[in-house]
């Protein structure tokens, strides 16, 4: 495999994102969603240019992952609310060790901003990954994404 190269996420990347984040969603096999529930979470076309704002502002600190030329993931940090927002990586690059990466790379990040502790909002069927990376479970939560209620877990960790 190539090796793997993070950089800064750019306004152009925001399709890419999107791209991204559909693909991952669509590669979740759990049944922990049902197919109504994933078919909501999919952001629609839309959201491209929700993902070129966050980019452009100071809030967020997007980070793209990248396997060669293509792009194998990317993650968020929500540097006001002190959480990670997003890590999704694309169903041909799971299990190489990207997400940690991803995960690890951001708290670095907010550590550099003295942020003390990370919160994520975890989807069901990423629990187990949070939880080997050092993230406890700190309750339940439920999110309505197009009119669908889907359940999350809350996790934190103290950096």
């Amino acid at each position: 495999m190539d090796s793997v190269r993070f950089r800064q996420a750019e306004t152009t990347d925001a399709q890419t994102l999107w791209w991204t984040k559909h693909a991952a969603i669509d590669g979740i096999d759990t049944a922990d969603y049902t197919t109504r529930e994933l078919r909501a979470w999919k952001p629609d076309g839309e959201a491209v240019s929700d993902f070129q704002r966050a980019i452009e502002s100071n809030t967020f600190d997007a980070l793209i992952a990248e396997v060669g030329s293509e792009t194998a993931g990317y993650a968020v940090l929500n540097i006001d609310e002190e959480r990670i927002d997003a890590v999704f990586v694309h169903p041909e690059y799971t299990r190489r060790g990207i997400a940690t990466s991803l995960v690890r790379q951001l708290e670095n990040r907010a550590r550099m901003r003295d942020i003390s502790g990370l919160t994520i909002v975890s989807s069901l069927n990423a629990v187990a990954f949070y939880e080997s990376v050092g993230y406890e479970r700190d309750g339940d939560k439920t999110r309505t994404i197009n009119g669908v209620d889907l359940p999350f877990v809350v996790m934190k960790k103290e950096l």
